[in-house]
Parts: structure tokens; sequence; C-alpha cells
């Protein structure tokens, strides 16, 4: 209840601009390489995250811990949609002065026509029924990810058979 309470709170804060901006310079690279080894220990899931990327130092100027926010919500919500056994790849690039985050996981648990409102405040796909949770982590994630004028592409092959 109180990490809802949290969230709603957090939306509010987003809508009215008022969440702390406070960025810093952050080498992406190193932060992102630590990220799925302290998500894995802060979600208590048991995934394999391999993390990937050409470079070897970013700079750029954010919130780390909105970073963090972003990153944490981006793989627990992957995690929720995805099977049991699934393997995670996390794989950054920085292409024409944008940072791109991908995140690939193989038997995903959700039809792709169902994502196009994945990202709003309570929503729930149809077949995502024993999914627990308010959903509004995703919502979250959108505005955070807005702040930085950022995209979220979500794709799935999930098929009906």
């Amino acid at each position: 209840m109180t990490e809802m309470f949290n969230d709603v709170l957090i939306i509010g804060q987003l809508k009215v601009e008022k969440l702390e901006y406070g960025a810093t310079s952050c080498n992406l690279v190193e932060h992102n390489r630590q990220s799925p080894e302290k998500i894995q220990m802060n979600l208590g899931y048991r995934r394999l995250i391999f993390f990937t990327s050409q470079y070897k130092f970013v700079t750029c100027c954010i919130n780390e811990k909105l970073l963090a926010y972003i990153l944490t919500n981006l793989f627990s919500n992957a995690i929720k949609y995805f099977s049991d056994d699934g393997i995670f790849k996390f794989n950054f690039l920085s292409q024409d002065r944008q940072t791109v985050f991908k995140i690939k996981a193989f038997q995903i648990s959700i039809f792709q026509e169902y994502i196009v409102d994945i990202l709003e405040s309570f929503y729930h796909t149809m077949n995502g029924d024993s999914i627990l949770g308010t959903a509004l982590k995703m919502a979250i994630l959108k505005k955070c990810v807005d702040i930085y004028r950022g995209k979220i592409f979500i794709t799935s092959i999930k098929s009906h058979l």
C-alpha cells in the first residue's frame, strides 16, 4: 500500500513538474554495467540479465536516482510480463546524441495488440489477469522518460496459438 501511495505521489509531482531534476555528470556505461546486478538484488528475482555495450565510457548529465528508477521499472515490468524462465539481454547504445536502452527478453507473455495501452495508469492486458499490481509503474516510467524527451518502444511476438 505504501508503494502504491509513493507511486501516486510521484505521478502528481511529475504532472505539476515538481520532481527534482538534480542532474549530474554520469558515466552511463559504468552505471548500466552495475544496474542489472543491483536490480536483480533489489527485486529478488533470479533471472539472467546480460549487459552489453560497444562503449567503455559515455558521459551524460542525468539524475542518477531517476535513471535507476527508470531502469528498475523497465526490468521489473519486463520480469512481470515475461515467463518464469526468461533470459534478458540489456544493451546500451548512444547515437545522434541520444541514449538507447534495449531490453530484449525471450518468451514474452503479452500480446502485441495490448502493448499500445500498457504505459497507461491502471491498465492491465487481457492476458495479464494473473499479473499483480496497479500498473502505475509503467505510467510513471513513461513520465520519467518523457522528462528526458525519450521514448519507450515495446514489441512482442507472442502468438494466439
